[in-house]
């Protein structure tokens, strides 16, 4: 947990690392003090089109807002938009387990920016075909399909 947010830091000067899982929280903050990271900003909640609350479905590695699945626990969970969390962005990397489209939804601002997005795929995982509204919302990207992603500063998702 903090994997991605801990090899971040080292390129990026403010990280910010979004978990909404208490669990995968508690992970990603000691793998932060671990590994002496001081410029990721955690956040306990999860990013999506609306500011509120909703429902987590954890499975310990992977959960889910709104929508039942396996699961070992429930939560509930505070929820916000990227563009209310973030001032700036050079890359977003978005891994909701289906929830991607509606972080994308929440976040006109920075994609106005043209941040470098690394979005995880779910679709055959969860049945969801989400990839046309995506690819609408960032119309003005050049998109890219990455089987494992390397950072890099071109507008592509």
């Amino acid at each position: 947990m903090g994997h991605y947010a801990v090899r971040l830091s080292k390129q990026y000067g403010q990280v910010i690392a979004i978990e909404p899982d208490p669990y995968n929280f508690e992970g990603l903050s000691q793998n932060l003090e671990l590994n002496n990271v001081r410029n990721v900003r955690a956040l306990d909640l999860a990013a999506s089109s609306k500011k509120g609350k909703s429902v987590l479905y954890s499975a310990g590695m992977g959960s889910r807002l709104d929508v039942v699945r396996l699961h070992k626990r429930i939560y509930i969970v505070n929820t916000d938009l990227l563009d209310n969390l973030a001032d700036h962005a050079d890359v977003v990397k978005i891994d909701t387990e289906g929830h991607e489209l509606e972080v994308l939804k929440g976040a006109s601002r920075l994609i106005a920016q043209k941040p470098l997005f690394v979005i995880e795929d779910h679709t055959k995982t969860f049945g969801l075909t989400y990839w046309p509204e995506v690819l609408d919302l960032l119309s003005e990207f050049k998109p890219r399909l990455f089987r494992e992603f390397t950072l890099s500063r071109h507008n592509t998702f």
